[in-house]
């Protein structure tokens, strides 16, 4: 087990490697999403989750939402209204049009990139 390894705790938070501090600090996974030198330094499975985390979507959640979005799509990448029903129910009429695949999963809450989802 290698010792520079982020750490993700049940708490939101997570003891991450300061590139820049030369230092560990455990910080809430919001502020570290939002400091750009500690997320350029990371892998990009580490910055997924820690968006995960910030945006409370667990990393199970995100990839099955990203499967659904990547189905329900056309060849060209668009949702139909009908399918945005679906995906997102009732709860918000706004959402229930024709989108396409990026802009879905932002309204949905998943904030990712997606082909490294769909996979």
């Amino acid at each position: 087990m290698s010792s520079y390894r982020t750490k993700y705790h049940r708490d939101g938070t997570v003891t991450v490697r300061d590139a820049y501090r030369q230092k560990w600090t455990r910080r809430d996974a919001g502020s570290v999403l939002a400091d750009d030198c500690v997320m350029s330094s990371l892998g990009e499975g580490e910055r997924a989750r820690i968006e995960a985390m910030a945006h409370g979507m667990t990393l199970a959640q995100a990839r099955n939402l990203a499967r659904r979005l990547v189905r329900a799509a056309n060849d060209e990448g668009t949702i139909q209204a009908a399918d945005m029903l679906d995906l997102a129910g009732r709860r918000d009429p706004t959402l229930h049009t024709t989108t396409s695949i990026a802009c879905a999963a932002r309204a949905l809450g998943c904030y990712y990139s997606l082909p490294e989802w769909a996979a």
